[in-house]
């Protein structure tokens, strides 16, 4: 009996040590599945760092926005092909369309062109996101500053603010201008 007792006490220590082994064998597999997803979306992230400084760079570029929020912290759902901030060289359409109502552009909102007249694109040495500063001029507005920050996942924010104090932000996807897809309105003058 006590032989027995023994027997079993040691398979029992044997099957407890192979359990642990491979518990921490999985554990260790886990880890290093994540270390080389962590160094795959490092790499994805430096490419579209690289690609949307290019587009910065060339000013062709669109910010299509799925949600504006104005000056008192409103935040509104909208539609991407007419909502939107487009860089074509050195002119900017902005554009807002609520649908509600045909509005100055027949969308139920604002287009409003404009002519860049200082364009900084700073980079962040810390983190893979990217900063501009777009100063413009438009008979509407006036002159107008707008604060761009882009992620290392293509999304922006995009704050605009006038010398009148109007804000409003658009946060969406920074889009290549030639594969962008949007529906221009009727500009106000």
């Amino acid at each position: 009996m006590k032989r027995l007792n023994i027997v079993l006490l040691a398979v029992a220590l044997m099957c407890s040590a192979s359990i642990t082994m491979a518990q921490t064998t999985a554990k260790e597999l886990k880890k290093a599945e994540r270390a080389e997803k962590k160094k795959a979306r490092e790499q994805q992230y430096s490419e579209n760092k690289e690609g949307f400084l290019e587009l910065l760079n060339d000013k062709s570029f669109t910010i299509k926005a799925t949600t504006l929020q104005s000056r008192n912290s409103f935040t509104y759902n909208v539609t991407p092909i007419t909502n939107f901030i487009k860089v074509e060289g050195d002119e900017v359409t902005v554009q807002t369309a609520g649908g509600m109502h045909p509005g100055y552009n027949g969308l139920g909102g604002l287009t409003i062109n404009g002519r860049i007249t200082k364009y900084e694109v700073t980079e962040e040495s810390d983190s893979h996101s990217i900063n501009a500063t777009i100063m413009f001029n438009s008979p509407v507005l006036g002159h107008s500053t707008m604060y761009l920050s882009i992620q290392p996942t293509g999304n922006a924010t995009a704050r605009i603010s006038d010398n009148w104090g109007g804000r409003i932000t658009y946060r969406g996807a920074f889009e290549d201008l030639s594969e962008s897809r949007v529906y221009k309105g009727m500009t106000i003058i």
